[in-house]
């Protein structure tokens, strides 16, 4: 059985410890993830977690730290949502110590009213980005009227318009785009925040991509 003490002794104190501090913002505040682990609650009970992908594999690991529960869920298909079928199966074992379900939640782009941007709007935001530091590059491409992020790893990502430059997705990888523009006024590279990262940049090294 592998309880929280039995962990600490395997690890150490050290290193079990960086795995719970969260790391802090220059600017103030802290983040959600710590040296590896994603840190919050889900239901009133406090949990942290870490997934991970590689082509159509996806897997999360989620440890509920005061009721000693640890589970991981292993996928070989995409679209299986294992940190949705994590929680559920959470609530196997906790339903009875759980706070109600939220009940809500942000509203996913596909369900969100129809973007309010033109095509013409949204061309300018095309092209090829590519990160120096993760030697990683996104195609933005306009189809059917929307702003794709298409990725040969990953699902393509709906952009949905925010305001400002910026586009919010549904897919956790891809969360907040935010597009930079240089002294002309031109797109110059896309910006990606999320839990894990801040203005992660993409610089722009192609221009516009196809449109259909």
């Amino acid at each position: 059985e592998y309880t929280h003490e039995r962990i600490v002794r395997a690890l150490g104190m050290a290193q079990t410890r960086f795995s719970h501090d969260c790391l802090k913002i220059v600017h103030g505040g802290e983040q959600a993830y710590a040296w590896g682990l994603v840190h919050g609650e889900y239901r009133g009970l406090p949990m942290f977690n870490h997934g991970g992908s590689w082509a159509g594999f996806r897997t999360q690991f989620v440890r509920f730290p005061e009721q000693n529960l640890s589970i991981v869920v292993f996928c070989n298909v995409s679209n299986c949502d294992p940190g949705g079928r994590a929680r559920r199966v959470a609530e196997v074992f906790l339903e009875d110590r759980m706070g109600p379900p939220s009940g809500g939640g942000p509203v996913p782009p596909e369900d969100a009213a129809p973007a309010t941007m033109t095509a013409a709007q949204l061309r300018p935001y095309t092209g090829t980005y590519r990160s120096p530091e993760l030697d990683s590059t996104y195609e933005i491409v306009l189809e059917d009227g929307r702003l794709i992020a298409r990725h040969w790893r990953n699902d393509d990502a709906w952009l949905a318009p925010a305001g400002d430059d910026t586009f919010h997705s549904r897919q956790p990888w891809l969360p907040t785009v935010r597009f930079r523009r240089g002294p002309g006024g031109s797109v110059d590279a896309m910006l990606v925040t999320g839990s894990r990262v801040r203005n992660l940049r993409f610089d722009r090294v192609g221009g516009g991509a196809a449109t259909r």
